[in-house]
């Protein structure tokens, strides 16, 4: 079987509301870099998931390494826009 391994790094920009009334129109973006891992596996739904897990073991094997507190969150996709 043939699968790829894939990280992404990119710069985002969001846009943030203005903080209260003193600001005025003032309009603040928030900087931050994101790393984004995914994969390519064969059209089976076992081997998909099977990857799926493996991905969240390695986040949680970097995070926990690092020292880092996290935690993970489920996006159903007709929420992503």
């Amino acid at each position: 079987m043939l699968f790829h391994r894939l990280a992404a790094c990119s710069r985002c920009y969001r846009a943030e509301l203005p903080g209260g009334k003193s600001e005025g129109s003032l309009y603040r973006v928030h900087e931050f870099t994101k790393v984004e891992m995914f994969a390519v596996t064969v059209d089976d739904k076992k081997v998909s998931q099977e990857m799926h897990n493996e991905i969240i073991r390695l986040q949680t094997l970097m995070f926990e390494e690092l020292g880092l507190h996290f935690r993970f969150n489920q996006f159903y996709i007709i929420y992503l826009n």
